[in-house]
């Protein structure tokens, strides 16, 4: 017989914050948003314009609504990010939608930390670890239904699982 033994995550890093509003103030981020993340690498295999066009049609109505985005910007990926960041301005949005690049690691942890939502629109993942860093530092996620995400995401627990069924 086979046993399938998923990634885990170190939960003594990934864990809550113990004064959210704090850390956000310690990393200039708004203690008063509605704070969403998306970390990794920015391409369009992550799904990253699908969030960023989410974000251009909803956030007018919803003011406090945030977005961002750590992760490397492969050089073959720049003008995809460029593009993205540009929509973003020109909707008037740049200071709301924003692309941090890569950030120390220990930043990273309290980045998730700091965050409303865990945002995973992945057209295709292997596995994705980014949804459990986030589900451990008790950030509800908001994932595809690809990869191992949709055995890592217990829908309508931890977070919602998107396929077009749910959609």
């Amino acid at each position: 017989p086979a046993t399938v033994i998923l990634h885990g995550v170190d939960t003594g890093v990934f864990h809550p914050a113990p004064d959210r509003a704090a850390l956000r103030r310690a990393l200039g981020l708004d203690p008063d948003a509605v704070l969403i993340g998306c970390f990794g690498r920015v391409r369009a295999q992550k799904g990253v314009d699908l969030l960023v066009e989410a974000a251009l049609r909803t956030f007018p109505r919803h003011p406090r609504a945030q977005l961002i985005f750590t992760g490397r910007i492969t050089p073959d990926n720049r003008a995809f990010a460029d593009g993205l960041i540009a929509r973003a301005d020109a909707a008037g949005l740049g200071d709301r939608i924003r692309f941090l690049g890569e950030i120390p690691w220990e930043d990273v942890v309290r980045h998730y930390q700091a965050l409303d939502l865990f945002a995973a629109p992945a057209r295709w993942e292997g596995f994705g670890l980014t949804p459990l860093e986030a589900m451990a530092c008790g950030v509800p996620v908001l994932a595809s239904a690809v990869g191992g995400m949709i055995d890592t995401v217990v829908h309508g627990e931890e977070g919602y699982v998107l396929s077009d069924a749910r959609v």
